[in-house]
């Protein structure tokens, strides 16, 4: 080794006025010189990874992969009250958010109003009326073949039309969710 270590060195101390409880590092070359910090806990608890720096009980500086379920009593990336949508139960920390059941959420400024219909119907009434001129040509008058002249024509017409629709659903093609919100 001539007096050289290499690999990860534990160690705590005093260093420029900055305590720390542990400080792990990867790549030194003897007694804690040189290398990179890869955990480091300071005296008042607060643990850092990939920072010497942490300004809260745990942080982190680079990515983080959780592979099981993030536990805790606030999560503070999903606030509370937060509502979503999930193809099964709602899950720990959720409860159920009725108030969407068989209702389309709408943005607005604030929570609650109401709207719309589950069906829709129609009724139309039309009114029509005109006046129509034509001129027909001659036409076989008796048996002996003469020909009568041209006749003019003319017809009037009005009348009103008037259909009601049956009741239809307003809903397109959907897909039932469950509406949890965040406790």
């Amino acid at each position: 080794f001539n007096g050289k270590f290499f690999g990860t060195w534990i160690g705590s101390q005093q260093k420029d006025r900055k305590h720390y409880a542990l400080n792990v590092l990867t790549g030194t070359t003897g007694a804690g010189k040189g290398g990179t910090s890869a955990l480091y806990v300071r005296t008042d608890g607060n643990v850092g990874i990939g920072t010497t720096t942490p300004t809260e009980k745990l942080e982190v500086n680079g990515n983080i992969k959780i592979s099981g379920t993030l536990i805790g009593p606030a999560i503070a990336f999903i606030p509370s009250g937060m509502i979503a949508m999930f193809d099964g139960s709602c899950p720990a920390g959720w409860t159920r958010f009725s108030a969407l059941d068989g209702r389309v959420p709408r943005g607005a400024a604030s929570y609650g109003g109401t709207g719309g219909s589950d069906n829709h119907s129609h009724h139309h009434h039309h009114s029509y009326s005109g006046h129509t001129s034509t001129l027909h040509g001659s036409m076989a008058a008796g048996m002996g073949g003469g020909r009568a002249s041209a006749v003019p024509h003319s017809h009037s017409y009005s009348g009103t039309t008037s259909t009601d629709t049956t009741s239809a659903s307003s809903w397109p093609p959907y897909l039932n969710v469950v509406w949890c919100r965040r406790n």
